[in-house]
């Protein structure tokens, strides 16, 4: 009862928070003040969604997982994210920025003003399939949470999330952005007091380096290109990732968006100790568990059933801070992409109305999905992957003039597919 009460609290202290934020806005509600914030994100609302998206609740998990397997070559996964935070900042941002001016509010309209109308479509398809995939899989991470947690079923708890999901959806960005400020510091501060005893707990940082083996403390343990290529992988698939692209059409100046992109870089590096301790700590006292991913709460459950809820409640945070946003995103692009493109509708007031409409009907898409995938860290992989073949055409696309749009079509689409399948 009290873990229940505890949740719903969770729920609408997040909920005010994003009502509030959305309130203080003066504008009048369009789609654009919907799906770009009306371009006015300040820095402390650009940094908590872009932090968001770094550490959406299921890669937490696996990091931990895989710190419990391999040692710190498990926090590449995190630092990939750092990486894709640089190389978007460097690479793509004055792009994306200078299409934002000209009236683009999703990647896929970028694209077409780079190639044309082809590529944008099959970049529309490419995008929706990993948010699908995403969310449906954070779904059933929720669903995995809630229901030991509160007693109630999975299939109740995937209801209830499902709400809460649409409900913040409907906010538009500057709501979600506000309240992924508490989501953040809820993450941070949970993982950072679970890490601290769970290393204290093996006899501090230098027991726990000293009963493991050499290689968990080698980076590179798993194979240098191994690592170069996942770290490129997470950091390619982060550059085309709708979060970035978002902050750029979203937030006040490209300065802002530019100073977001450094710190959440650096913010990552440091954030991936926090799992990262507590998989090697579990390596230590937890010699055999039946899944690694579950090491991110055996290992806090081994000390108190308390600190094991302190943990939970960040894994959760972590994946609302997320959810929202792309549930949110996958309407933008049904509505950027196909609806004003391919038809007459103009008026502000039916477009919103089609918004909310597919909002709702891309939950409950998402809904008969959950529930269906077998790994959640493979699931995010291939995600991953579908949105690295993006990346590589636009920089291909952005830095190499002659290349054709019919070539970019059947490159993408060669890619695209390999990485779907």
């Amino acid at each position: 009862m009290i873990s229940l009460l505890i949740v719903i609290s969770y729920f609408l202290v997040t909920g005010i928070v994003g009502f509030y934020i959305k309130r203080r806005s003066t504008k009048k509600q369009t789609t654009e003040e919907m799906f770009v914030a009306g371009h006015s994100l300040p820095l402390l609302l650009v940094v908590p969604l872009l932090f968001g998206e770094m550490i959406a609740g299921s890669s937490t998990v696996g990091a931990a997982g895989a710190a419990y397997r391999i040692g710190l070559a498990g926090a590449w996964g995190n630092w990939g994210h750092g990486i894709g935070c640089l190389f978007f900042a460097f690479v793509f941002l004055k792009f994306y920025c200078k299409v934002g001016k000209l009236g683009a509010m999703t990647g896929p309209e970028a694209f077409e003003i780079r190639f044309d109308r082809k590529v944008r479509m099959l970049i529309l398809v490419f995008t929706l399939i990993p948010l699908f995939i995403i969310l449906s899989t954070q779904l059933t991470a929720v669903a995995v949470l809630l229901s030991p947690m509160t007693g109630i079923s999975p299939e109740l708890a995937i209801l209830l999330v499902g709400i809460y999901f649409l409900v913040m959806a409907l906010l538009g960005v500057k709501g979600i952005a506000g309240m992924n400020v508490v989501h953040s510091l809820v993450i941070v501060v949970g993982l950072l007091v679970a890490s601290i005893l769970c290393v204290r707990n093996v006899g501090g940082v230098t027991t726990m380096i000293e009963s493991v083996p050499r290689e968990y403390l080698n980076p590179f343990s798993v194979g240098f290109m191994t690592v170069i290529a996942q770290a490129v992988g997470v950091g390619l698939g982060f550059s085309t990732s709708v979060t970035p692209i978002n902050t750029c059409y979203s937030a006040k100046s490209a300065d802002v968006v530019f100073k977001g992109m450094i710190i959440v870089a650096v913010i990552s590096v440091i954030f991936a100790f926090l799992p990262l301790s507590i998989g090697i700590a579990g390596a230590v006292a937890l010699k055999e568990v039946p899944r690694a991913d579950s090491i991110l709460y055996l290992m806090p459950d081994l000390i108190s059933p308390v600190l094991s809820g302190v943990v939970t409640m960040a894994e959760f945070a972590a994946i609302l801070s997320t959810a929202p946003f792309f549930l949110l995103s996958i309407t933008t692009l049904i509505v950027r992409d196909i609806i004003v493109p391919y038809t007459k509708i103009r008026d502000e007031k039916r477009l919103l109305m089609i918004s909310r409409f597919l909002t709702i009907l891309a939950l409950v898409l998402v809904m008969m999905l959950s529930g269906r995938s077998t790994s959640i860290l493979q699931e995010l992989l291939s995600a991953g992957q579908i949105k690295a073949s993006a990346a590589i055409l636009l920089i291909v696309g952005l830095y190499w003039k002659r290349l054709t749009n019919q070539a970019a079509f059947w490159g993408l689409l060669f890619g695209g597919t390999l990485a779907t399948v």
